[in-house]
């Protein structure tokens, strides 16, 4: 596989009651794709650990289909610049 398929990130880690939290997403597949909405309490890959632990949210974001399209990514810290007409 030269690309993953469906991509995302959200423009902040966690929010308190009443903040925005926005999601940002591509997607190559040739169909819509379903988003829902988790809170997540662990985190914790390990086999030996508590493990993953997510509870629903749907009350705060009910389960929902995009329809796909492709967006650029740029990972990690970066910047992009117009070059100076000086």
């Amino acid at each position: 596989m030269s690309s993953v398929p469906l991509i995302g990130y959200s423009d902040k880690l966690s929010v308190r009651q009443g903040e925005i939290i926005s999601f940002k997403v591509s997607s190559t597949l040739n169909k819509p794709f379903g988003a829902s909405l988790k809170r997540s309490i662990s985190a914790d890959p390990n086999p030996k650990g508590v493990g993953i632990i997510e509870k629903d949210a749907s009350k705060y974001f009910k389960k929902t289909t995009y329809k796909s399209r492709k967006q650029n990514f740029n990972p990690g810290s970066y910047a992009i610049s117009k070059k100076s007409n000086k």
